[in-house]
């Protein structure tokens, strides 16, 4: 681990990334990867949002994130090894403070950040809602109409989001291979993960 200033804060984040892979992470409240050093946890878009270094592979949806705890300062573009759990990184993520290719704000594995809402359009959920539907749903699904089908993709989306009302749901940023559910309870099912 490297020293370095921080101070306490709040701070309203988010994360890019398919709308599967948020549904995932609202209903397990874990984000696993295996990616180490400079990325070995989770990234959010700064002030600047999504640019050219960092653009995010998985698009359509918007992980709403809020962040208590402590804040590095702005830290330089040669500033590389920083990984203390539950410090939220500023590399450049706050503005222009330093010269980055890569601005963001990074959470380190082995940290618990709060998310707070899923911003995506419905449609965007069809292919995870399908996957998790089971043959009945899936069929009653693709014989609806396709207000029908909407107001099916909507009724997930707002199911998502009110996991997320309150106090927020917790999500913790581990470092391993991904885990993916069976859905859970809007499928009617206690949930379980698995490793792929």
């Amino acid at each position: 681990m490297t020293s370095h200033k921080t101070y306490i804060g709040s701070k309203s984040i988010y994360h890019i990334c398919d709308a599967r892979a948020a549904a995932e992470m609202i209903i397990t409240g874990s984000y696993r990867s295996d990616k180490i050093g400079y990325d070995g946890g989770m990234n959010f878009c700064g002030v600047l949002g999504p640019v050219g270094n960092t653009c995010p592979k998985g698009r359509g949806a918007r992980l709403h994130c809020k962040w208590e705890g402590f804040i590095s300062v702005p830290l330089p573009y040669e500033a590389h090894h920083y990984s203390t759990p539950n410090v939220l990184y500023d590399f450049n993520g706050s503005g222009n403070h330093h010269q980055n290719n890569d601005p963001r704000w990074f959470l380190p594995y082995d940290s618990t950040i709060v998310i707070t809402s899923l911003e995506c359009e419905p449609e965007r959920l069809e292919e995870y809602y399908l996957e998790q539907s089971g043959r009945v749903r899936s069929w009653i699904y693709r014989l609806a109409s396709p207000q029908k089908r909407l107001d099916y993709l909507k009724s997930f989306h707002e199911y998502l989001n009110e996991q997320c009302k309150g106090g927020g749901k917790k999500l913790k940023i581990e470092k391993g291979s991904p885990t993916f559910s069976n859905g859970g309870e809007f499928f009617g099912r206690r949930l379980v993960g698995r490793n792929l």
